[in-house]
């Protein structure tokens, strides 16, 4: 920058005088480009500061050299103006785009990393620098020695979540130099990839105090409001009304909002469910209603009870959470793994249904919606599962097959339900049990251990609350006696928890058929029973079978003999009179090992024609008795029938393998020698 030109001195005659003056026309124009520079690069640091970016500083490198030293190449020059050291920065990502190539350093205090202090480069694929991003952290000067451990770090920030059901994976623990606004503070940050409340938590914990600084979900959710489950158990008040679908202030509040996974566009689509009902016809009102009205992601779904829009979002949320459940919880990736379409209005009705025709669930407007009741939601996928897992289940009509799948859903819904709503309520006189509160208002009229149930899970009767007892032995209606099989899986739940019976439960479905006998209650049990063995080794056998004769619908096997008490029973055990609990068999034939007499060849009938204990395929002398097998020249023939080792039952100068000649070259050599002898003396 020149503010007096050397052009303008040029016009000045070149005599002293007009020497002199160009000399100070040179002198002052570089004066003012000096003064300039300085002003304009101190303007330039400024703005580096107050924006931490330098654009464009007029630097190149070599567009084919290595992304990483040319990077350091040019942090060099700007190391000193960011008060760092090249110790400091540690490369953090290298990238490629079209036109650009990135690369991203992280600050380090005392080899710890600080929390978001990067610094950037950026250069085109020409080698301009185009941009200097510096978010680093100057004049730290912390101790880096934790006095809170990880392990108690991980507490805290597991009940600051809090968490509810598991992890999606293994927590991190790392140290981390944390910067507040105005502080700077060794931390452990904390990571939770959840469940339950779902999302990737961070949660920052102070590492000398223990005190949660910071919590946050880093995954990005579209939302909508739902009852979860419903409004009775998210209120504990038995006494709300339908009043005709109408918004009240405690059923609005009553909502809570939650993440809605797996959508791609406006509409309540997913992997799991679909509220556009396709396939479903007939419905009295339309399907694929809700969308967020901004249209602008991520979504949210925020209506109230007296829109139509509500109930799809409540059924989306119910169906995609249990789906996602059986996934990523108890481990199923093939049970009922589909788009499940489902209608939240499709008629009139105080009801709900699952058709197998449509494959599809259909809820009613009459009264309290179904569709705002969760538990009726899941209750009606539970008969999805078992026409997924056992195609054409339950024929007939009164069928003890058709109440276990009422059973059964009722029990699926109360486990789904099982820790959402009010835990106050839900622990109260084992509300938990209590199935379908919001669908009960309307329809029934007493309070049984302080609410309204349209049934209980826990065998307790929704009208008297008395105990239902047990099973007639013949099926009378099917969702009356559906209870008796909830209850006796809820006795299951009640030993071994939700996880290990649903387990037990959804892997037994897959050994049943569809059955219209009296026998369909007894195989269900006996396929828990082998669903418990692959899964658990059998323990829970005794338990399964204990609750299922507690309600009169199926009666242990005896119990298999066990002669030698090695716990395999008679029937399945490889040697019944040899005590052998790992079963090993090395030749694979019908002997275990410690009872084969041939353990490593295959003598599935054990003959042994001399009687000596060992099996023919294995005896080295067939015919002669000989069980210990001695072998002494190694020519896989037994001492006992080997003709070349016996001599008139008297052992001869057989080769005994200590020998470095065979005992046939002995004797000709002997027979040589002495041939030889006599030659020389007949001479």
């Amino acid at each position: 920058m020149h503010f007096f030109p050397f052009g303008i001195a040029t016009g000045f005659r070149s005599d002293r005088k007009g020497r002199f003056i160009m000399g100070v026309s040179r002198r002052v124009s570089w004066i003012f480009w000096g003064i300039g520079c300085v002003l304009f690069s101190a303007s330039a640091v400024m703005a580096a500061d107050a924006a931490r970016r330098i654009v464009r500083p007029g630097i190149r490198v070599d567009p084919m050299g290595d992304r990483v030293e040319n990077a350091w190449q040019v942090l060099a020059r700007y190391l000193d103006e960011f008060d760092l050291s090249a110790s400091d920065l540690r490369v953090d990502v290298v990238r490629s785009g079209r036109r650009a190539h990135h690369v991203r350093f992280l600050q380090y205090h005392r080899g710890v990393p600080v929390d978001q202090a990067y610094v950037a480069v950026h250069y085109d694929h020409d080698g301009e620098v185009e941009w200097i991003d510096n978010r680093s952290a100057p004049g730290l000067d912390l101790a880096v020695r934790p006095f809170v451990s990880a392990a108690q770090a991980r507490v805290a920030a597991e009940e600051a979540i809090p968490l509810v059901r598991g992890a999606r994976g293994a927590p991190q623990v790392e140290r981390r130099i944390y910067r507040g606004e105005g502080f700077s503070r060794l931390v452990w940050r904390v990571t939770i990839p959840a469940l339950e409340p779902l999302g990737d938590w961070i949660v920052i914990i102070d590492a000398a105090s223990g005190e949660v600084l910071d919590l946050w979900n880093e995954i990005f959710f579209d939302s909508g409001y739902v009852y979860d489950p419903n409004p009775v158990q998210v209120t504990g008040d038995p006494t709300l009304r339908d009043n005709g679908n109408s918004d009240t202030p405690i059923l609005t509040d009553a909502r809570s909002e939650w993440a809605l996974l797996g959508l791609e566009a406006n509409v309540l689509v997913g992997p799991f469910v679909d509220l556009c009902a396709t396939g479903i016809s007939g419905a009295y009102k339309p399907a694929c209603q809700a969308a967020d009205p901004d249209g602008t992601p991520p979504y949210t779904f925020d209506f109230t009870r007296s829109d139509d829009r509500f109930e799809e979002v409540n059924v989306y949320h119910a169906v995609d959470a249990l789906q996602r459940y059986i996934q990523d919880t108890l481990g199923f990736d093939d049970v009922n793994n589909r788009s499940v379409p489902a209608h939240a209005h499709y008629y009139g009705s105080l009801n709900a249904f699952y058709s197998r025709t449509d494959k599809g669930l259909h809820f009613g407007d009459g009264g309290a919606d179904t569709a705002e009741d969760a538990e009726v939601v899941i209750h009606e996928y539970g008969h999805a599962i078992h026409d997924d897992q056992v195609p054409g289940w339950g024929p007939g009509s009164t069928t003890e097959q058709r109440a276990m799948g009422e059973g059964f859903s009722d029990f699926l819904a109360g486990m789904y339900a099982l820790d959402r709503g009010s835990a106050g309520y839900q622990e109260s006189q084992d509300h938990w049990a209590a199935f379908a509160e919001w669908f009960a208002v309307e329809i029934q009229s007493n309070l049984v251990r302080g609410t309204k149930a349209l049934r209980w899970i826990d065998g307790t009767d929704e009208r008297t609350g008395a105990d239902i007892g047990t099973y007639p032995g013949f099926p009378t209606q099917v969702h009356s006696d559906g209870r008796y099989y909830a209850a006796a899986l809820t006795c299951i739940y009640e030993a071994i928890g939700r996880e290990a019976t649903l387990e037990i439960l959804l892997e037994s479905n897959f050994y049943l058929l569809p059955d219209s006998s009296n026998e369909a209650f007894e195989d269900g049990f006996d396929a828990m029973a082998l669903a418990d063995e692959n899964l658990n080794g059998g323990r829970n056998r005794s338990l399964i079978y204990a609750c299922a004769e507690r309600r009169n619908l199926a009666q242990a096997p005896e119990e298999p003999h066990d002669a030698d008490g090695d716990g395999v029973e008679d029937g399945r055990d490889n040697c019944p009179d040899v005590p052998n609990p790992d079963q090993q068999n090395g030749d694979n034939d019908t002997f275990g090992d410690l009872c084969d007499n041939c353990p490593e060849d295959t003598n599935d009938n054990q003959t042994d024609d001399d009687d000596d204990g060992v099996g023919n395929p294995c005896d080295n002398c067939k015919e002669e008795a000989n069980p210990d097998q001695e072998d002494r020249d190694s020519d896989g023939i037994g001492d006992a029938c080997d003709r070349r080792v016996r001599c008139g039952g008297r052992s001869s100068l057989a080769y005994s393998g200590d020998s470095p000649f065979p005992a046939e070259y002995l004797l000709v050599g002997l027979v040589l020698a002495f041939t030889r002898y006599r030659m020389r003396r007949a001479r």
